[in-house]
């Protein structure tokens, strides 16, 4: 291989390796340009303060944060994407028989007030698997409910935001 050669496969593995590494931090760039970042929480006691963080919603809902419960399983993971940020609320609560009635009851009774008209959560035994109080479902794309499990004193409430 001559000196000449060698100079110029000098030169193109250098163009090479910087493209490589140029792609590399352009891909990962436009990647979290595009999806945004992700922030993922397992931690139940703080979901109401979640409001205005990537969560466009009361909550409304969601259980007290105060509210005894038997067991408590809680998931929470927003991404503040492009075009539009996402949001999953996942809190899983079991009660004892006396407070489930209590919670169900609420949920019975929710009512919200906006400019001068009142709307209650809506009961829907059909799209859920079992009964569910539902306050928004595909409101620009937006869900917000509680499934309620009779057998084993649980509800389930969720937040989607698309």
């Amino acid at each position: 291989m001559t000196k000449k050669q060698k100079v110029v496969f000098a030169v193109v593995a250098a163009v090479v390796a910087a493209v490589l590494v140029l792609g590399t931090i352009l891909s990962y760039v436009c990647y979290h340009f595009i999806y945004g970042t992700r922030i993922t929480s397992r931690k139940g006691e703080a979901y109401h303060k979640l409001e205005g963080k990537g969560v466009y919603s009361p909550l409304a809902v969601f259980p007290s944060a105060d509210m005894d419960t038997v067991s408590q399983d809680f998931y929470y993971q927003t991404r503040d994407e492009i075009f539009a940020a996402t949001c999953q609320i996942y809190l899983e609560n079991q009660y004892t028989r006396e407070q489930y009635e209590a919670e169900t009851e609420r949920l019975r009774n929710l009512e919200f007030s906006y400019q001068d008209q009142t709307n209650m959560l809506y009961q829907d035994e059909e799209n859920y698997c079992s009964v569910a109080y539902v306050a928004m479902a595909n409101w620009i794309d937006r869900y917000e409910y509680a499934i309620t499990l009779d057998d084993s004193n649980t509800i389930i409430y969720v937040y989607l935001q698309m």
